[in-house]
C-alpha cells in the first residue's frame, strides 16, 4: 500500500514539474509569417527576459532582407500587453527578425543593445519594428555599436557594416537620454517613426576617434586623408561622387518627430567622428534642428548629410532649423515655419581662432598638420580639419589632393509647396554663423573660410567655394561639378513589409525550468 502511495506521489509530482517547465516557458517555435528562411519563435510575453531567451536560442542568421518577400534569417515576434524592462535585450552579430505585435513599454536603461564586430552588407542586416516606448528613462532606445568593426583604417571603404531596418516604433518619452546612437560605420534605415522627446533623437559618431587613435597612436597628420577618406567617400562598388546619392548611409525618412525640449536636444546630432546621414520626407515640430559639432580637442567631426523635403514647425520656442559646424552635403527642398531665425547656420571655429589652447589640433592657422594648408593667405589653414566644402572623394587622399565638395542648398522656404513640389519662395538661406563654440574667441574672420565666392590658390582647389544656394538646384559650384542624384526612395528595405500580425499558434513549447 505504501509503495502504491509513494508512486501515484512520485507521478503526480512529475507532472506537476512538466507542467511548471510549460507554464514557464520563455518562447514557442510557430510558424514563420514575415518570409523568414530560419527558425521563428514566439516570447511567451513582452518581458525582456522572455524576448532576450528567444534571441540568445536564434541563430546568427543570413542576409536579412535578401529579396523583399524573405529575410534570410530566424525571426522573434513579441505579443502584445505593457511590460517594464530594467535590463536591455541585447545580441552581437546576429541577424534578427524582431517584430513587436506593438506592445507598450518602459525601460530604466537602454532597450536595445546591438553589437556588430563584422563587416560587409549582411553584417548587420537585423530589423527591429512593431513596439511602442514610454515614460521617463536615462537610457537609449537603440545603441547600435559598430565601433568595434571597422578593423583596420587602411581599409577605406570597405570597413563598414549593414543593412539593418528600424521602422513602425513609437516612442513617448517625457524625458530620456539619446533616443537613437550609432556608432562607428554601420548603415540602414529607419522608418515610420512616431517619436517625442527632450533629448537627441539621433546622436551619430561613424567612425570613433579612439579607433583612429588605436590604429595610429595619435599621428594627425594622416587624419586628414584617412579618416575624412572614409567617411566621406562614396563607399564601396559607388560611382557616387564624395558619397552624395549612395546608399553606404543612415536613412531616416516617412517619419514623426516632436522635439519637446527648450534647445536641449536635436533631431539629429554628431560628434567623435561624424555622421552620414539622409534625412527625408518626414514632419517635424517643436525645437528640432539638426546639429554637427566642430573639430575640436582630439575630435574630428566630418559629416555628410543629405536634408530634403521634410516639413519643419519650430513652434512658439523655435530659433534655428540647422547648425553645422562641419561636413558637407546637399539641403533642399524643405519647408520650415515659426523659427525666430530661419536660416541654415554654417560655422567654423577653429579657422575663425577658436580651439588656439585646445590641443591636439588646436586653431586652423597654416601651421597646423591635420588642416589642409592650400595656401589661401585670408584663410590661413584652409580648409581646415573637417569643415563645410571639402572632403576627400576617392575614399583616401592626401592633405594636399583634397577635394571641394561645396555644400549645395536650394528651394527652402516657408511654403508648404518647398517640401511637395509647388511655389517656394527660396527665403531659407545660409547664415555663415559669427558666434564661435563653447567659450572660443574669434580672432580672425570666419566668413574667409566658408565663401561662396573662389578662394585664390595656386594648387588644385584654386577656385573653390565652400558653399552655393539658390532657387534651383546648381550644375557646378566652383570648380565642383554637381552630378548629384539622390537614392531611391521609398527605400528599397522598405518592401520587407510593416509590422507583424499576431503569429499562428505555437508548435513546439520550449520549456526553461526556473
Amino acid at each position: 500500500m505504501l509503495f502504491r502511495q509513494t508512486a501515484r506521489l512520485a507521478i503526480i509530482s512529475s507532472v506537476l514539474f512538466c507542467f511548471c517547465c510549460v507554464a514557464r516557458a520563455q518562447y514557442s517555435t510557430v510558424s514563420c509569417s514575415h518570409g523568414e528562411t530560419g527558425t521563428c519563435r514566439q516570447a511567451s510575453s513582452c518581458n525582456q527576459s522572455d524576448i532576450q531567451a528567444a534571441i540568445n536560442a536564434s541563430s546568427s542568421g543570413g542576409k536579412g532582407y535578401a529579396s523583399p518577400s524573405s529575410f534570410d534569417g530566424d525571426g522573434v515576434y513579441v505579443p502584445g500587453g505593457s511590460c517594464s524592462w530594467s535590463s536591455s535585450v541585447s545580441w552581437t552579430n546576429k541577424n534578427i527578425n524582431l517584430i513587436g505585435s506593438n506592445p507598450t513599454i518602459s525601460h530604466s536603461s537602454n532597450a536595445f543593445d546591438v553589437g556588430v564586430s563584422n563587416s560587409g552588407p549582411s553584417a548587420a542586416a537585423f530589423r527591429i519594428s512593431g513596439f511602442t516606448f514610454t515614460g521617463s528613462t536615462g537610457g537609449n532606445l537603440l545603441n547600435l555599436n559598430g565601433g568595434g568593426q571597422g578593423g583596420a583604417v587602411s581599409n577605406i571603404g570597405t570597413a563598414w557594416a549593414g543593412f539593418f531596418r528600424v521602422d513602425h516604433l513609437t516612442y513617448k518619452y517625457s524625458s530620456s537620454g539619446n533616443v537613437f546612437i550609432l556608432y562607428g560605420p554601420v548603415f540602414g534605415l529607419f522608418d515610420h517613426l512616431n517619436g517625442s522627446t527632450n533629448n537627441n533623437h539621433f546622436e551619430q559618431a561613424n567612425l570613433l576617434d579612439s579607433e583612429y587613435d588605436a590604429m595610429h597612436a595619435g599621428n594627425y597628420s594622416l587624419m586628414e586623408g584617412e579618416y575624412v577618406g572614409r567617411l566621406l567617400s562614396a563607399g564601396p562598388d559607388s560611382s557616387s561622387p564624395g558619397g552624395l546619392g549612395s546608399k553606404y548611409m543612415d536613412f531616416i525618412e516617412d517619419s514623426t518627430f516632436n522635439c519637446s525640449g527648450n534647445y536641449s536636444g536635436a533631431i539629429s546630432d554628431s560628434e567623435s567622428g561624424g555622421q552620414r546621414m539622409v534625412f527625408r520626407h518626414n514632419n517635424l515640430t517643436g525645437t528640432c534642428f539638426h546639429y554637427a559639432h566642430w573639430t575640436r580637442g582630439s575630435e574630428w567631426d566630418g559629416d555628410l548629410y543629405e536634408i530634403y523635403n521634410n516639413t519643419y514647425n519650430g513652434g512658439a520656442n523655435g530659433q534655428f532649423p540647422m547648425r553645422f559646424g562641419a561636413g558637407t552635403g546637399v539641403i533642399f527642398n524643405n519647408t520650415i515655419t515659426s523659427y525666430s531665425d530661419p536660416t541654415v547656420h554654417v560655422d567654423e571655429t577653429r579657422g575663425a581662432g577658436g580651439e588656439s589652447s585646445n590641443g591636439p589640433f588646436y586653431d586652423c592657422n597654416g601651421s597646423r598638420a591635420v588642416d589642409g594648408n592650400a595656401g589661401d593667405s585670408n584663410a590661413p589653414g584652409w580648409p581646415c580639419a573637417g569643415q563645410i566644402g571639402s572632403a576627400c572623394i576617392g575614399g583616401n587622399c592626401s592633405r594636399g589632393s583634397l577635394n571641394s565638395l561645396p555644400l549645395l542648398v536650394w528651394n527652402n522656404g516657408a511654403q508648404s509647396g518647398c517640401s511637395t513640389g509647388g511655389s517656394c519662395t527660396n527665403s531659407v538661406t545660409v547664415n555663415v554663423d559669427g558666434p564661435m563654440g563653447s567659450s572660443n574667441a574669434s580672432s580672425r574672420n570666419m566668413a574667409n573660410y566658408i565663401k561662396s565666392t573662389p578662394h585664390s590658390v595656386s594648387g588644385p582647389l584654386n577656385g573653390a567655394v565652400d558653399y552655393c544656394q539658390g532657387a534651383t538646384e546648381p550644375t557646378s559650384c566652383g570648380i565642383y561639378k554637381n552630378t548629384y542624384t539622390p537614392y531611391t526612395y521609398p527605400h528599397p528595405l522598405t518592401a520587407g513589409g510593416t509590422t507583424a500580425t499576431v503569429p499562428p499558434p505555437p508548435t513546439n513549447l520550449q520549456g526553461v525550468a526556473q
